[in-house]
Formats: C-alpha cells, sequence, structure tokens
C-alpha cells in the first residue's frame, strides 16, 4: 500500500514522530515485557482513537476531507506497525499485567490471519479516502471495526476502555 496523499503522509510522520516515538522505540529487543505491553496498551489506544475519530467526522454533513484522510491514515500506519506489538515473551506468561490472551502466542497463525484480515480492511479504507463519499467511507470503517472486534473477542481480556463498534 502506498500512501499517495503526500499532506497526509505529512501529517502521519509528524504524529507518529511526536507522540509515537516512544511507544515505537520501545519495541527493541532490549526492552522489558512491562516496557513492551506499556507500548502496545498506548498503541491500541492511538488506534482506537483514530477509529473514533474518524467515525465521528464521518457523522458530520460535511466531514473535513483532511482529517478523513489522516484518521484513515493513521489506522493504515498504525495498523501496518501492530505487527510488532505482541513479540514473544510479552503475555501473561510474563507477569506483567495485560489484556492480551495468551492463546495469541499459541495460536499464533490464527492471531496473524486476524491480523491481515484487519490490514487488509484498512487498506481499503485509505483507498477510498480520495473518492470523498462519506457513505461509502463509513461501511468500510464499519468493515475495519469489525475485524478489530474479531481479534479482541478471541484474544483480548476486556478492559475498562474497551471500544465498541
Amino acid at each position: 500500500m502506498v500512501i499517495r496523499n503526500w499532506q497526509v503522509l505529512c501529517l502521519v510522520m509528524i504524529f507518529v514522530f511526536s507522540d509515537g516515538m516512544l511507544a515505537t522505540a520501545v519495541f527493541s529487543r532490549d526492552a522489558s515485557p512491562a516496557q513492551v505491553i506499556f507500548a502496545r496498551k498506548s498503541n491500541e489506544r492511538e488506534l482506537g482513537g483514530a477509529y473514533s475519530e474518524l467515525k465521528d467526522e464521518l457523522k458530520k454533513k460535511k466531514p473535513m476531507q483532511f482529517l478523513v484522510g489522516e484518521y484513515a491514515g493513521q489506522i493504515l500506519i498504525w495498523g501496518q506497525d501492530q505487527a510488532h506489538w505482541y513479540p514473544d515473551g510479552s503475555g501473561p506468561a510474563s507477569g506483567e499485567d495485560t489484556n492480551a490472551k495468551a492463546e495469541i502466542w499459541t495460536e499464533r497463525e490464527e492471531f496473524d490471519a486476524l491480523y491481515a484480515a484487519f490490514l487488509v480492511e484498512a487498506e481499503k479504507l485509505y483507498e477510498l479516502v480520495d473518492a470523498k463519499d462519506s457513505e461509502a467511507l463509513a461501511r468500510q470503517l464499519d468493515n475495519t471495526g469489525k475485524t478489530c472486534i474479531a481479534c479482541h473477542e478471541r484474544y483480548k481480556t476486556r478492559d475498562e476502555f474497551e471500544f465498541t463498534f
């Protein structure tokens, strides 16, 4: 997937290099399980926040297209980075407080398949940005959210910050 809109790319990169710097840096080989889990939770909240913001923006009579592109771009960029958020040793067996179930690591192929399905939907979402069709974007956002829920239902324990789609 190539990001075509340079303005969206710039906004996403500013976002990633400012807010996301700490979280991305923590996913090194030297990070402790607590650091990895903290970064994962932070990143998941950022991803969920972009989803919520895009959903709200699309409900408006005249959504601001630059925001639509920014939020869809954030979903895609954070989603692509998500492949690194679940390294071995960062599950419940680490003894740290995590919402991730152990099955992520024991059923890795199934987890990775759900993740791949999410990426397909996130890419479709981003591809619709240029069409400026709020109804199509809202439908695709719903499809993208369903892939999130499919994974959450199987591999995440509930917490007080749980998003609903």
